[in-house]
């Protein structure tokens, strides 16, 4: 008598991860995320050829509006600019790959 056994993959749980999405301008250098409330800086990234970049940031900032998103230029040419008041966006870390 053969018996069949039904396989099916097993769906992980929703891994949330909240991401902070920044579209610098092409004169940009470097990026700063930092806590609005209590000045911790979670990213100060230099960046390269691509100006568009994903960072991960602690899921509390996915419901409140508590971040500052800020870009430099390192040759002191252009003033610095930064974002008050970012919210990050909440994903499934599961699905999206983000470096």
């Amino acid at each position: 008598m053969t018996k069949i056994i039904n396989v099916s993959a097993a769906k992980d749980r929703v891994f949330a991860q909240a991401v902070v999405e920044v579209d610098a301008d092409d004169n940009a250098e470097r990026v700063l995320i930092i806590n609005r409330f209590s000045g911790e800086t979670y990213q100060n990234f230099k960046l390269q050829n691509n100006k568009v970049m994903k960072f991960i940031v602690p899921i509390q900032h996915s419901n409140t509006h508590s971040l500052l998103v800020g870009i430099l230029d390192d040759d002191n040419v252009y003033n610095a600019e930064i974002v008050d008041g970012v919210k990050a966006n909440l994903i499934n870390g599961n699905i999206v790959n983000v470096r």
